[in-house]
């Protein structure tokens, strides 16, 4: 009996450009913090952005500030708001 191979699926990363340094990551900057946002306004995983753990967290943190300040929209309904 031969054993199913599995698919091969090929994963497409998010270009962000230059990493950004954690002094440029803040709520105040809502424009790098949008790279890290999907069009329905997710934050994208690490495994897609291909940042060092402690920027993700970071950047999680301050998406999540930026959204309670109203500099972000929640979801793409709040986006006009």
């Amino acid at each position: 009996m031969k054993k199913k191979q599995k698919p091969i699926i090929k994963k497409r990363f998010i270009n962000i450009g230059p990493l950004p340094r954690a002094l440029e990551v803040s709520y105040k900057n809502p424009d790098i913090l949008r790279k890290f946002l999907s069009d329905r306004h997710k934050i994208h995983p690490r495994k897609l952005t291909r940042v060092p753990s402690s920027l993700q967290r970071l950047v999680t943190r301050e998406v999540k500030k930026a959204r309670i300040m109203v500099l972000l929209p929640f979801t793409e309904r709040h986006e006009n708001h």
